[in-house]
């Protein structure tokens, strides 16, 4: 049973030896059972059956915590990690699982994904990144920018997706809204009356595979004759 369960169920416990690993395993199941709201020192400490300022031993205090919550996030996404020979599989392994390891975390999700820690996974990921750009046979300039776009794009598609399979929604009832919304006003809105009919089968289509297919599809016709084999048939 993790410090957080047992804290919720009132079993005493005896006082943890304290580690940075330890505190961010309890701080991230302390904001997925409560929400982000939940995370705070006092909390955290209850959680850990130690007094909050045994936190700030380790961390500096919450800003630096939160830091090292996004850090975890990317370890889990790079664990076994291993570069394809070519850059398009490379580039699309890596969102899927910075993808998976949001969905498994939704909660730190939602605060992680505008968060810089420049820590080691951080970093790890941006060489990769770059790695499999320079490869593809981008400039620097054009690595260096892309880079920026694409770890953005994928960071904040893996948050939303995180956060609307949280809520378990899946778009249904937003685009049978705006389905019928067209059908009412044809004559306002020609171009949803014109798609109408297929924006209920449009729930099938996932919406982060559609989006990074878009954005490396981008990229594959802007790069040399030899690299655009590449680009999805």
């Amino acid at each position: 049973m993790s410090p957080v369960t047992r804290a919720a169920s009132g079993e005493k416990r005896p006082r943890p030896q304290l580690s940075q690993p330890v505190i961010i395993a309890a701080a991230i199941e302390l904001v997925e059972r409560d929400g982000p709201g939940a995370l705070t020192l006092r909390r955290l400490g209850v959680a850990l059956g130690a007094d909050h300022t045994a936190v700030l031993r380790h961390f500096s205090g919450k800003d630096e915590l939160e830091l090292a919550m996004v850090n975890r996030l990317l370890e889990e996404a790079l664990a076994g990690f291993r570069p394809s020979a070519h850059w398009r599989p490379t580039l699309e392994d890596l969102a899927r699982r910075f993808r998976a390891a949001y969905r498994r975390h939704p909660g730190v999700a939602r605060f992680s994904s505008a968060r810089a820690s420049f820590r080691p996974a951080e970093v790890e990921a941006a060489e990769i990144i770059v790695a499999a750009l320079l490869a593809a046979g981008c400039s620097a300039q054009r690595a260096a920018d892309t880079y920026r776009a694409l770890a953005n794009a994928a960071l904040a598609l893996s948050a939303y997706d995180a956060a609307a399979a949280d809520q378990g929604g899946d778009g249904s009832e937003e685009l049978l809204r705006l389905r019928d919304a067209a059908g009412a006003a044809p004559e306002t809105l020609p171009a949803l009356n014109r798609v109408a009919e297929h924006l209920p089968g449009a729930v099938r289509a996932d919406p982060f595979e559609t989006v990074l297919g878009l954005l490396l599809d981008g990229l594959a016709a802007q790069l040399p004759e030899a690299s655009s084999g590449e680009r999805r048939g």
